[in-house]
């Protein structure tokens, strides 16, 4: 019987992240301590506000919760999403009390980021996200914005 290193037992330590595809070019993790839950919902069950700005969708119910959905890629300046879908991909982010859908492209999974992996924004980083960026992050040749939920949820919008 051969013994395994520790290393290879060990998990990839750090704090786990939600991987979130916004658009074609632009991928961002929140901490999944800050996501209530991820889910597909069927358009139906947005309810259309009026007078609101483009980037909300609507309001949707769940878990006898009624709250507000936002298209997160349009929020954050970025390309909105397609208005001609069936479903949408939402997670929805928590902090404290408040709750906010954000619809986006495509959730990637969860993915583990130590503190030290996090980079400072860099001047050329999506300049939309801005206030909501927290660090960047190059993971599997790809690079990562990672977002402050606390920002996010408290956007002015």
């Amino acid at each position: 019987m051969s013994t395994l290193g520790s290393n290879q037992l060990q998990p990839k330590l750090g704090d786990a992240y939600l991987k979130l595809q916004l658009d074609l070019t632009t991928v961002s993790a929140l901490l999944l301590d800050h996501i209530q839950e991820v889910l597909v919902i069927p358009v139906e069950q947005i309810t259309f506000m009026p007078n609101m700005p483009d980037c909300v969708l609507g309001l949707i119910n769940r878990r006898n919760k009624v709250l507000w959905l936002v298209d997160f890629p349009q929020m954050m300046g970025l390309e909105s999403l397609e208005r001609d879908v069936r479903q949408y991909h939402i997670a929805i982010a928590r902090l404290e009390n408040m709750l906010l859908g954000l619809a986006v492209e495509q959730v990637r999974g969860v993915i583990r980021l130590t503190a030290a992996e996090i980079e400072s924004p860099q001047d050329d980083d999506a300049p939309n996200l801005k206030p909501y960026l927290k660090g960047r992050v190059l993971e599997q040749g790809e690079s990562l914005m990672v977002l402050d939920a606390k920002a996010i949820i408290n956007a002015p919008i």
